[in-house]
Parts: C-alpha cells; structure tokens; sequence
C-alpha cells in the first residue's frame, strides 16, 4: 500500500471508519522537498481555491502532527472527512525572522475511480465546487496524501506573522527612524498547489 495515509477501500461499508495517521517531520520535509523539485504538481481541490504563485522557503517544523479522518464507501465513491494538524518553519513577513507555525486544518474529498474522474481538455477551464472536492483513486487503495499536503499549503497564512504586533524590521544605523526598505514580490507558499494543473490539460 503506497502513500503516508492511505487505507484500503475494502475495509469499509456505509457505516465507515475511523483512522488516524502520524504527520510526521520527515514525511513532510520530503513532501516539500519534491514540491520545489516538481511544481506543476498540484491538485484541482488547491487549484479550484488559489491563483497560482511559487513557493516561498518554507520547511518542516519542530512538531510531529497528525492526520484523523472518518472515511465511508458508497458503491465505489469513498468519502473521507477529518482534520489535520501539522507545524511549519517559515520567515515573518514583516520582519523577516524566522519562526514556527502550528497548523490546523481540515481535509475532505470524494474519491472516486480514475476511469470516472472528469477529463480536462481546454487549457483555461475552471473546476467548480463539486468538482474541486473530488479526488481520483485506483478503486482499491485510497492514498490521502495528495490531499493533506494541498490543505496544509492552504492553511498557511498569505502574509504569515510571527506575532500579530510585530513591529518590522529595525533601521539600520544611519537610516532615518520609520525608513522602511523595498520589498520583494512575497511568494505565498500555499500558492504552489496550482501549477500541477498544467500536467492534466
């Protein structure tokens, strides 16, 4: 059985069934890691929810989380609902410092076979609602992990702060007090999600 989080569709009935998985460092370091090797690597339940953008530098954090769901079967359909937690290392916005961030957020989709998944032929076409929620499978193993890192880029704040009063960054000697340097075009790391869309048009 491949993939982090992942369980058999054979295991359930209409009454479903609870899991719980590890979140952990490593697992989350290389999920990063091949993200920035391979960008175009996104889901249409990211890409239903952001424009596109890179990734800002964004590394595990010091915490092991976790990944809890509930997941029933309809014929061949799979819904898994839950929630996930997870912890991140990044720079602050404001003052450039670096700093860890607890995550918190949920993870729901529809899995459905690959054979009855929506085939995408026009470039420009924009998934709905519905369509974002559904994810594909093989039928026989359901693999979350596609889903869970999506959802935790999302998680993450558009300008992420290591504390709400976060003053800036300090002058330099010399410089006038309130002189505030240039900004560089900010990278939203949860932005990355929307590039794998170019592989399935």
């Amino acid at each position: 059985m491949d993939g982090e989080f992942s369980f058999s569709a054979a295991e359930l009935d209409r009454g479903g069934k609870s899991y719980r998985f590890p979140l952990t460092m490593a697992w989350l370091k290389g999920a990063l890691e091949a993200r920035k090797a391979d960008p175009d690597d996104v889901a249409p339940s990211a890409a239903y929810k952001q424009p596109a953008a890179e990734l800002a530098p964004l590394e595990a954090g010091p915490r092991d989380g976790e990944v809890a769901v509930r997941a029933s079967r309809s014929e061949k359909e799979v819904v898994v609902y839950g929630t996930a937690t997870a912890s991140v290392h990044l720079s602050c916005a404001r003052c450039t410092k670096p700093f860890d961030l607890d995550l918190s957020f949920e993870v729901a989709a529809m899995y459905v076979p690959n054979s009855k998944l929506k085939k995408v032929t026009k470039p420009d076409y924009e998934f709905t609602a519905e369509e974002a929620d559904v994810e594909g499978f093989d039928g026989e193993t359901v693999i979350m992990d596609q889903l869970v890192m999506d959802n935790l880029l999302l998680d993450i704040p558009m300008i992420p702060l290591c504390s709400e009063d976060c003053p800036g960054m300090s002058p330099l000697p010399g410089q006038p007090q309130g002189f505030e340097k240039p900004e560089e075009p900010a990278i939203d790391p949860r932005l990355l999600p929307l590039m794998r869309f170019k592989g399935k048009t």
